[in-house]
């Protein structure tokens, strides 16, 4: 990828907040050949070198280096991976952590509102812990628990009816409320 295309190097330039200033006839003629000389190392010469470079600037250098670094480093890892993955890793984190990445972005935000993971949170719990599934007991939310998977379910089936030809098949719902599992078999 060119560099000089990518969404950090513009967002880098832009925070640049530097007036444009005057370069050295000389530096404007040496540059494109430094740097061609430059790509043609390997990525540990081209690392070392900067490393001297940066040895040998002034400590206001290093500040506007720092400014132009900044937001190339910056990445929202959560958008840029596919959503099912996005999903899967946002699905590990407990609740506070959960509603703190809920806040981040909008981008974010729906990501947990798309992949339903504040109800997957909830149903991992249920299963899991006897407090929820006593809280779900004692507050009735099983009706509701139960309501859910029954429209999930249907929803399922309708898509498997959409997607393939499976009509003549014959399919019997099985539901355990105590576990808050649904499950389609055939026979």
């Amino acid at each position: 990828m060119n560099p000089s295309s990518s969404t950090a190097h513009i967002l880098a330039e832009l925070t640049l907040g530097e007036r444009e200033k005057v370069l050295s006839e000389r530096y404007l003629c040496e540059r494109d050949n430094l740097i061609s000389k430059f790509m043609a190392w390997t990525e540990q010469d081209q690392t070392d070198f900067c490393k001297h470079l940066l040895q040998r600037m002034c400590h206001h250098q290093h500040g506007q280096i720092d400014q132009f670094l900044g937001p190339m480093l910056k990445r929202d890892f959560i958008s840029l991976l596919p959503t099912g993955l996005a999903e899967n890793v946002l699905q590990l984190l407990d609740a506070q952590s959960l509603y703190a990445c809920e806040l981040v972005s909008k981008e974010w935000h729906k990501v947990i509102a798309n992949g339903m993971l504040w109800r997957k949170f909830f149903e991992r719990k249920f299963r899991s812990d006897q407090l929820w599934q006593g809280l779900a007991n004692k507050r009735g939310w099983l009706v509701i628990i139960l309501f859910l998977f029954i429209t999930s379910v249907i929803s399922i089936f309708i898509k498997m009816i959409l997607n393939s030809n499976i009509l003549s098949f014959s399919f019997r719902i099985c539901l355990d409320v105590n576990y808050g599992q649904v499950r389609l078999q055939r026979h």
